[in-house]
């Protein structure tokens, strides 16, 4: 839509949308929180949109004011006026919420928390909006909601020089990503398939536990052994209750495969075995589907990196899968 409208504007010159963009929040200082029904895309009279949005956006009051030289109108006085204005303030929102990210914060106190931020709006003008939820061909806005990857402090920047990218290459490679999207995204246990409903809500209930909860970057080593960890939690929770959990948890020892495996040990690494497994056939399942030569033979460079990046996650998959199978065996021969 936004192709199309701005193709018919009167203003040839599009630095100002390029301007906008780069005037979102450059720290993490400026960080905007808002709360899931605040952040919910709600389509209410323009008015109050325009309202939301500059409670958020720190440049509504210039868009507004050049919103008639953008969308070819001579004057905001008609209704064609409100009804663009209408229009800009969803398309706007559709901004929010496609560049709010979920971080975890660590303040000066110690203290970890999670709170909701604007990334950076990375080329937009050349992003069409079928490209903000990539694999998925429609989802609300707690599925379309970008997750950071790492830890950021109050003042890190949150903006960088990304250059034109497209809305894949900005999440694969900046560190950023889409829940549920196969491409690039980290692994999330499933701990209601180890065999307890109500394991997932013991860890997110403690925040002792919340790591487990977090996603799993296939192939980085400490991940690896947090996945070990959470999993054999998941068993042990199905044996004993919160207070001794808590005791196993902060217990060093706990953080290493023991030499002497006891069943819950042994489940949890069949539980790992079988989630990189399926990892693995997820991953899989692309390729089958994806005429992989025929990308490559474009010439586009990010089509080959892209590529390059999934074969990579399964070769991960593959190592983690094989090094809980040795595990297991390792402990069948003694």
């Amino acid at each position: 839509w936004l192709h199309n409208r701005l193709g018919k504007s009167k203003v040839e010159d599009k630095t100002f949308l390029k301007e906008w963009f780069s005037s979102f929040p450059d720290t993490f200082d400026s960080v905007v929180s808002l709360n899931a029904n605040q952040s919910a895309l709600v389509f209410e009279p323009a008015k109050e949109e325009l309202r939301r949005l500059e409670r958020f956006l720190v440049t509504s009051r210039g868009l507004a004011m050049a919103m008639p030289a953008m969308f070819g109108i001579d004057s905001m006085k008609t209704d064609e006026a409100q009804f663009y204005v209408e229009t800009m303030a969803r398309w706007a929102w559709g901004i929010v919420l496609s560049r709010t990210g979920v971080a975890r914060v660590k303040e000066a106190t110690g203290l970890t928390r999670e709170m909701v931020l604007l990334l950076p709006a990375v080329s937009l003008v050349n992003t069409v909006q079928d490209g903000w939820n990539l694999e998925v061909p429609a989802c609300d806005y707690k599925e379309c909601l970008v997750r950071a990857r790492r830890d950021l402090h109050k003042g890190d920047e949150l903006t960088m020089d990304y250059g034109l990218k497209s809305n894949l290459e900005f999440l694969l490679y900046d560190g950023f990503t889409i829940p549920g999207n196969k491409l690039g995204y980290p692994m999330a246990l499933n701990y209601t398939a180890s065999g307890n409903d109500s394991i997932s809500l013991l860890m997110k209930k403690h925040n002792i536990f919340k790591q487990c909860v977090d996603p799993f970057v296939v192939g980085d080593e400490s991940d690896w052994k947090r996945m070990l960890k959470c999993s054999r939690l998941a068993q042990y929770a199905q044996v004993a209750d919160v207070v001794a959990l808590k005791q196993l948890w902060s217990t060093p020892a706990f953080d290493e495969i023991p030499g002497q495996l006891s069943p819950q040990d042994i489940q949890a690494l069949r539980f790992v075995l079988e989630s990189c497994q399926q990892r693995v056939d997820d991953i899989t399942n692309i390729f089958s589907t994806t005429n992989v030569t025929a990308l490559l033979e474009t010439g586009d460079t990010f089509n080959d990196k892209l590529i390059s990046a999934v074969r990579q996650e399964l070769n991960a998959a593959k190592m983690w899968r094989d090094a809980a199978q040795a595990l297991m065996t390792e402990h069948s021969t003694n």
